[in-house]
């Protein structure tokens, strides 16, 4: 029998595959994989297959998933997964925000036999909300995968090149349409994403003069740039170097000096790349959700 990856999200399946692909034996998994997740395992996986679930389930007597906001798929799996005696399911978490929510299928939590972290801040937070299931921390390939990236990045367009100009990237997220069909209020976690960027404008002074600034917004993939354009005054337009990005997450922080967000994983990814790394959350009161403390408050 084989062991069945089933994933929709980015996030999660950069985690998911790269430690897949690491693994001795590829012959013992199937995959019924969909959204963004689809392109990422093609990428990695060498055998990739991909199988409609209710075959793939079929086939299988152990799950790993991953787990999405944009699907169902995972958690539907996982509830079919549940009703055989004989199965072993296992959900990688790969962030660190609303686990007990993330396994939330019609009004049902479906707790799967084991959950796995990759760094000892999402174990401590996933031991204390599901108290009776086994937690294991696998190696996070991914991170290091990106770091070494950015850091060839670094070197072969940078080299010994001297900055003139502060770059600073802010990474969008897609926070408020999330909460807003997830929990019926935008303003849920008590900020949005326009919220934080405002905040961050009008504070971007305290870095030095406009014209020695270059901002690069990074939209997520489910958002447009022109929802966080539309907020730039415009006087701010007038002396701001800004742009929108079109290029990979490791060409963009390999060419930053700065990096600012809300929860994104990329922050996580920066601040372990040895980039400064600022959450923008307006309300100090509000933690930043990645339990970093390398990451600053602004």
């Amino acid at each position: 029998m084989k062991t069945l990856i089933v994933a929709h999200d980015a996030g999660g399946a950069q985690v998911l595959s790269s430690w897949v692909a690491r693994q001795e034996d590829l012959s013992r998994f199937i995959f019924s994989v969909e959204g963004p997740a689809l392109e990422i395992f093609r990428k990695k996986i060498e055998t990739f297959k991909n199988l409609n679930i209710e075959h793939a389930i079929s086939c299988a007597n152990s799950i790993i998933t991953t787990t999405s906001w944009a699907s169902d798929i995972e958690r539907s799996a996982l509830k079919r997964f549940k009703d055989i005696e004989v199965s072993h399911s296992v959900v990688l978490m790969d962030h660190w925000i609303n686990y007990r929510e993330r396994l939330l299928y019609r009004n049902q939590l479906i707790l799967p036999s084991e959950i796995w972290v990759s760094d000892h801040f999402a174990s401590e937070l996933a031991k204390k909300t599901f108290s009776k299931i086994p937690v294991s921390t696998i190696h996070n390939y991914y991170l290091d995968e990106v770091i070494n990236r950015i850091n060839d990045l670094r070197h072969n367009y940078l080299g010994d090149k001297v900055k003139t100009k502060l770059e600073i990237l802010f990474i969008g997220e897609n926070i408020s349409e999330n909460c807003a069909l997830t929990h019926n209020d935008a303003n849920f976690y008590g900020y949005t994403e326009q919220e934080c960027f405002v905040y961050f404008l009008e504070r971007i002074n305290k870095f030095g003069n406009m014209q020695d600034i270059v901002l690069t917004i990074k939209a997520h993939p489910s958002e447009t740039a022109e929802k966080y354009i539309s907020l730039i005054p415009d006087s701010l337009k007038e002396k701001l170097n800004y742009f929108v990005s079109k290029n990979s997450l490791e060409i963009d922080l390999a060419n930053s000096d700065l990096v600012v967000g809300m929860s994104s994983f990329a922050l996580y990814i920066s601040v372990n790349a040895q980039i400064r790394t600022l959450c923008v959350i307006p309300d100090s009161s509000i933690k930043c959700v990645i339990p970093d403390p390398r990451i600053e408050r602004f």
